[in-house]
C-alpha cells in the first residue's frame, strides 16, 4: 500500500481514538505477581507463527496466570479459528481501512483482563484497534502505539527486538518490580 494511504488509515485510526482516550489513561500499574490474566496481543505473518505465541502462553499459565492469545494473521486464506482462549482476526475480518468486524471487536471489549503483553514488533492498525478495545489494568509492549501502552520496553538498544524479546524484557520488568 502506498505511503500516503497509510497515513490516511493511521489519521482514520488516530480519530476513533479519541472515543478511548479516558478508557486508556484509567489504568493503574501492576506488578507480576498481582496479574492473574492476561491478553497476549500480536500479529502474524502465517499460521505456522502462532506456535511461538503458544509456547508464550504456557510459560505464563505454567506461573498460574489465565491467558488469551489474539492474533491478527496476515496470510491471504487462514485456517486457525476462534476457539476457547484464542480469538484470530483473518485478512478477511478486516475492513479497507484495517479495522476488524465489530462481533470480533465485542469479543475482545466483552473481556476484562489484568494486562496485555503487545508483542508486536510493528504497527499494524488491525492489532492497534483490538489493543484499543481491549480492557486491561495494565498495558505492557515493545512499539510506540499512538499512547495506548503504558508500560513500554524500550528495545532500540537491541539488535533483534523479536516478539520473545519484547515477552522476555516485560516479564522480567514486571518481576523486579516485585522484589522492590
Amino acid at each position: 500500500m502506498s505511503s500516503m494511504f497509510n497515513s490516511f488509515i493511521e489519521k482514520k485510526f488516530l480519530n476513533e481514538k479519541k472515543n478511548f482516550e479516558n478508557k486508556i489513561s484509567e489504568t493503574f500499574f501492576l506488578n507480576y505477581a498481582k496479574i492473574k490474566s492476561v491478553l497476549l496481543l500480536f500479529d502474524i505473518k502465517n499460521d505456522k507463527n502462532i506456535g511461538i505465541f503458544e509456547h508464550l502462553a504456557n510459560i505464563l499459565e505454567q506461573d498460574g496466570k489465565k491467558v488469551t492469545l489474539c492474533a491478527f494473521v496476515e496470510q491471504k486464506k487462514s485456517m486457525l479459528e476462534d476457539k476457547n482462549n484464542r480469538i484470530i482476526i483473518k485478512k478477511e475480518d478486516v475492513s479497507l481501512w484495517q479495522k476488524p468486524k465489530k462481533e470480533l471487536l465485542n469479543k475482545i471489549s466483552e473481556q476484562n483482563f489484568d494486562a496485555i503483553f503487545l508483542l508486536s514488533t510493528q504497527k499494524t492498525i488491525a492489532v492497534l484497534y483490538a489493543l484499543m478495545y481491549a480492557n486491561a489494568k495494565i498495558r505492557c509492549g515493545g512499539i510506540e502505539t499512538f499512547n495506548l501502552l503504558n508500560f513500554i520496553i524500550d528495545t532500540s538498544n537491541t539488535q533483534f527486538a523479536d516478539e520473545t524479546c519484547i515477552f522476555d524484557n516485560i516479564v522480567r520488568y514486571l518481576k523486579i518490580i516485585n522484589k522492590n
